[in-house]
């Protein structure tokens, strides 16, 4: 007999209560200064925002920061970059594109703060340690759904502020989620610098215990991890510059099996409404819904799928660049 999956279970029950997704982010607000001339807002509530604006989704977006609720709407506006600064709580990244990725130097350090829980679903995607493992089961049991990124667990931060990758805390943080039923676990390749010991680990743990993982790669695509089944969905290819991407993705991942998606449906549909955007952000085109479409239509839309096992997944991670 068929037995409907935990994750569009608890979808279908918070459908019926309220008509807007409610989101909880439990990240850092960011001021990001791009190739030394470029000084705009980032972090991921604040991406999130802008990719459930572009979708024309009915959403509420919480930042779980005890700070001036002003500050925090004019941060959340999804048509503003203009950078925002809330003392205390907002990392300062210099960030340098180049063709092989991208270097991280955090400029400065933030307070700890209290954590509170007034959305549904939740993304949890810290950006240098400012979310615990003991915190990140806490959220996660408060919550009808979560995505959890991984890239801030993997972050090390040394003495001149830039930040260098350490993959081996990844498989230590999946064996703390693997008793979950109701998180999704997205993690960028880049993050855990191509790695493939560490992949492997992952790959593993995730078929084990059956939970869902996202693994992103950049102009490789994506794989989508979940039980015995894995997918291949190669990327649409964008010139805009990606920042704001994964985050982007995670939100309209949690929003499309809101919508009583499967998970490799709310991958697909995401990753072409990302693109969207981000073409959107390249010729200053931001609107309410402009990327509804692609989001609506996008598990068509995205490039190629493929239905693969789990051993054939390894096939398709790229070599890591020189």
């Amino acid at each position: 007999m068929y037995q409907q999956s935990p994750l569009k279970r608890k979808a279908k029950r918070s459908m019926g209560r309220n008509d807007f997704f409610l989101l909880d982010v439990y990240s850092a607000p960011t001021i990001d200064i791009i190739d030394d001339y470029l000084r705009v807002k980032g972090g991921p509530a604040y991406y999130a925002s802008l990719a459930l604006y572009m979708v024309g989704a009915k959403y509420k977006v919480y930042l779980s920061i005890p700070a001036n609720t002003e500050l925090v709407s004019k941060y959340l506006d999804p048509l503003s970059m203009d950078p925002i600064h809330i003392d205390g709580y907002t990392f300062l990244f210099n960030i340098t594109t180049r063709n092989d990725g991208r270097e991280l130097r955090l400029l400065n350090t933030i307070k700890r703060y209290p954590l509170t829980t007034l959305g549904e679903y939740a993304l949890i995607s810290p950006l240098q340690l400012e979310i615990s493992s003991y915190d990140l089961l806490k959220i996660i049991t408060s919550h009808v759904l979560s995505v959890v990124d991984l890239q801030g667990f993997t972050r090390i931060r040394l003495s001149d502020g830039k930040i260098i990758n350490n993959a081996v805390f990844v498989p230590v943080i999946m064996n703390t989620l693997r008793a979950t039923d109701n998180v999704v676990i997205k993690l960028s390749i880049e993050d855990i610098d191509y790695n493939s010991l560490i992949i492997d680990i992952i790959i593993s743990i995730a078929h084990e215990y059956s939970i869902p993982l996202v693994l992103t790669m950049g102009k490789h695509g994506s794989i989508i991890i979940k039980g015995n089944e894995c997918t291949h969905i190669a990327p649409r290819t964008v010139s805009n510059k990606s920042i704001g991407a994964g985050d982007m993705l995670s939100t309209l991942i949690l929003y499309g099996i809101r919508k009583g998606l499967t998970i490799r449906e709310a991958v697909a549909r995401a990753v072409a409404a990302t693109a969207c955007i981000l073409l959107s952000l390249e010729k200053n085109k931001v609107s309410f819904g402009r990327c509804q479409e692609a989001f609506t239509e996008g598990y068509s839309k995205v490039k190629k799928q493929h239905f693969l096992c789990n051993k054939c997944c390894l096939g398709y991670l790229p070599i890591p660049p020189r």
